[in-house]
């Protein structure tokens, strides 16, 4: 008997098996009702810690380093990413006697610059304090804040909702009428009516003013913008900490929507020229 005819077909058949071995199944085509329910471990995403490059349509990615709910994003269109997910909590940051409240990215966790601030005093109840600038790092996201003088209290960051509040008959928040404001309730809805003539009207603004040299025993004028300005109207002086010795100043409204900032010099000898930030406020009644 030939053994070599017996044993071609059993390396036939072995390698046969072992080409079936290598050959990758494709799902798409070659599959029905795929269940991994019972599988140890399933990956489903791209992961890495950077959104690559170039994208199609529909695939997702899982950003390994991203903050918690900020993890998978979606392909929507060509090679653009977009952030899967519900909307993000509020981030509020703690400050004591700053006149600077730093907030990078990395803390505050939006990754966008369309984001809105607002900052409030320690007091009970807090009220709004308003910044003299708010600037978002178009490219880190970072956010700075900066106050005229020190302040104490806290800022927070949104970057998820809109800038409007509603409030509903089950919102859990409390709207007591008082003087100058009532609430109307109607369908759930509260309505909160302000009596202008009777609540006042805040209104300031600040400006970096360029003074020449002021001779001895001489006054001069520049003019600093606040819209809504009228003449008659009480101004509240904010001066700044560099104003020379020797220099007595006042504020008035000269025409509308205009601030005048008058500055003399008492003293026997000229005062040389400076240029300094100024602020401006007005409390009124209409």
């Amino acid at each position: 008997m030939n053994h070599r005819n017996l044993i071609l077909p059993h390396v036939l058949l072995a390698m046969a098996v072992v080409a079936c071995a290598q050959t990758a199944i494709d799902l798409k085509t070659q599959s029905k009702s795929v269940d991994f329910s019972a599988a140890a471990t399933t990956k489903l995403f791209k992961t890495g810690t950077s959104l690559p490059v170039t994208c199609s349509v529909g695939e997702s990615y899982f950003k390994s380093d991203a903050l918690n709910g900020d993890h998978l994003y979606g392909c929507t269109a060509p090679n653009s990413w977009a952030l899967f997910g519900g909307a993000r909590p509020n981030y509020g940051v703690s400050f004591s006697s700053q006149t600077t409240v730093l907030i990078p990215a990395a803390v505050h966790g939006f990754a966008s610059a369309n984001l809105t601030v607002d900052c409030f005093d320690s007091g009970t109840p807090a009220r709004n304090i308003e910044p003299n600038a708010v600037t978002i790092d178009a490219v880190s996201y970072d956010v700075t804040v900066s106050f005229y003088s020190a302040q104490t209290g806290k800022c927070a960051i949104n970057g998820s909702g809109g800038g409007g509040v509603t409030i509903a008959s089950n919102s859990g928040v409390a709207v007591d009428p008082g003087v100058g404001v009532t609430v109307a309730t109607a369908s759930g809805r509260a309505t909160v009516s302000i009596d202008t003539a009777v609540v006042p009207t805040y209104l300031t603004g600040s400006a970096s003013l360029s003074f020449n040299a002021i001779p001895a025993a001489s006054c001069t004028e520049v003019t600093l913008p606040l819209n809504g300005a009228a003449t008659g109207d009480a101004v509240s002086a904010g001066w700044p900490p560099t104003l020379g010795a020797g220099l007595a100043g006042t504020m008035f409204v000269p025409a509308g929507n205009t601030i005048a900032v008058r500055l003399c010099n008492v003293t026997t000898s000229s005062i040389e020229g400076f240029l300094a930030d100024f602020r401006a406020t007005i409390v009124r009644n209409f």
